[in-house]
């Protein structure tokens, strides 16, 4: 993780607390859509917001701990750049790739690129349109709620864990370790989510923590599905204003 300056502040313990608005830039690299044409500066931006999240989710775990202890941690963090890509084309495709089919296509009728049987080229979009949302697509809406949103970026950080942290040296409990990218994965979920409501586990500190552990279980060893997902955020999500 060479390009991430908080694990290199970690690291000499002196790390520096990002402010709100950071952390918020950061969600944002890492959820909005990926514009066409801005794929390479827009994937950087985000692998980097992901290496700078992890940096301030560990600190955020450790933060009545010794500077040595984080400076230790931080250092055995490993990102795997190629499974974070991956990861991160997926969720835009799957989220986001309507939005930007429609976009190519109204594009294509307005440079008169598209040839049409009809002169009416409001109903030839939205003819393509409706074929390609035909097609089986796992989401077809060009504006997905944001639980969906959530349940998309879950699923796929589920598929390829491109987050770990090497335990050899550290005295932690090997299982915290196995379920570290778990924990992150939901963490970040449910700071997008926050943006636009409330996230809740549970009526008191006890049920959350039972919530937690089997998230934390799932998102680690079980098989799970986008609905499945978007069941469960859905379930723990309250949107200050109706989507």
């Amino acid at each position: 993780m060479k390009s991430n300056k908080a694990f290199k502040v970690a690291a000499e313990a002196k790390f520096q607390i990002p402010t709100e608005a950071d952390v918020n830039g950061w969600i944002n690299d890492l959820f909005s859509p990926v514009a066409s044409g801005k794929e390479q500066e827009q994937y950087k931006r985000a692998m980097f917001a992901f290496e700078e999240l992890v940096g301030f989710f560990i600190y955020m775990g450790l933060a009545n701990q010794s500077q040595d202890l984080l400076a230790k941690i931080t250092k055995q963090v490993r990102v795997n750049a190629t499974a974070l890509t991956s990861m991160l084309k997926k969720f835009q495709r799957d989220v986001y790739g309507v939005q930007g089919f429609r976009a190519y296509v109204k594009d294509l009728v307005l440079r008169r690129k598209l040839v049409t049987l009809t002169k009416d080229k409001v109903k030839a979009e939205e003819e393509l349109m409706e074929r390609v949302c035909d097609l089986g697509l796992r989401i077809s809406a060009e504006n997905p709620r944001k639980t969906r949103v959530a349940a998309a970026f879950s699923l796929w950080m589920c598929v390829y864990r491109p987050v770990y942290i090497d335990g050899d040296g550290l005295d932690l409990h090997s299982n915290d370790l196995d379920l570290f990218c778990a924990s992150f994965n939901y963490w970040l979920a449910s700071t997008f989510l926050m943006k636009f409501g409330e996230v809740s586990l549970g009526k008191g500190k006890a049920e959350a923590d039972i919530r937690m552990g089997r998230v934390r279980h799932d998102f680690t060893v079980r098989q799970v599905c986008l609905s499945t997902l978007e069941t469960f955020y859905s379930a723990i999500f309250r949107p200050t204003d109706k989507e």
